[in-house]
């Protein structure tokens, strides 16, 4: 049996065929990561043919964006763009319409601590906020955790998550509630105006 390899290799591997120019990096994040982008754009565009598109999509904008960008996860990063090019297309079609899906829920939901959230992802000038969300949910518990990222990071929805983690839907709103609560005074307690 071959011993399986070390994902963090194969990115860096893949970092280093975009900073080469080589071509084949493009194949390899779609082999690596294509699954996990489209999931990304699918919860937020809620259509195959689209969420294909931004998939494809992505993998142009990463090979523009690397170099001059030299990312130290390359899966954060191209999900990053994933997202951004999801919501940027999904704010297109849906500019003169309201109401329902779980985009606008999940922003207006995460808008209560952080401003602006659809650029943070994509924006790396905001480092430091994001080492602090990070550094918040590292002393979160497993579950808390992964409830936050599938809600915030991957969009999916609150009857999905409810699912998986064995809990009723309530509990799951009274989770992200809490967790939302909690690092906005994380970050107001850091110096960030809220």
């Amino acid at each position: 049996m071959t011993p399986k390899k070390d994902p963090r290799s194969t990115e860096r591997e893949i970092i280093a065929l975009y900073q080469g120019r080589d071509e084949r990096a493009i194949q390899m994040t779609a082999e690596a990561l294509g699954g996990y982008c489209y999931t990304v754009a699918y919860n937020v565009l809620n259509s195959h043919e689209d969420a294909e598109e931004c998939v494809s999509d992505t993998y142009l904008a990463v090979w523009n964006a690397i170099p001059p960008a030299n990312p130290v996860s390359l899966k954060s990063f191209v999900s990053s763009i994933t997202r951004h090019l999801a919501l940027n297309r999904y704010k297109e079609q849906n500019r003169d319409k309201r109401g329902g899906g779980q985009v606008p829920l999940a922003l207006e939901e995460l808008a209560e601590v952080v401003s602006d959230t659809e650029d943070i992802p994509a924006d790396y000038a905001r480092k430091e906020l994001l080492e602090s969300i990070t550094r918040f949910l590292r002393g979160c518990s497993p579950r808390d955790r992964g409830l936050f990222l599938d809600r915030y990071i991957r969009l999916e929805p609150t009857a999905t998550l409810a699912k998986r983690y064995r809990v009723k839907e309530a509990q799951v709103h009274l989770i992200l509630s809490r967790t939302r609560k909690k690092l906005k005074a994380q970050l107001e307690k850091e110096g960030y105006t809220l």
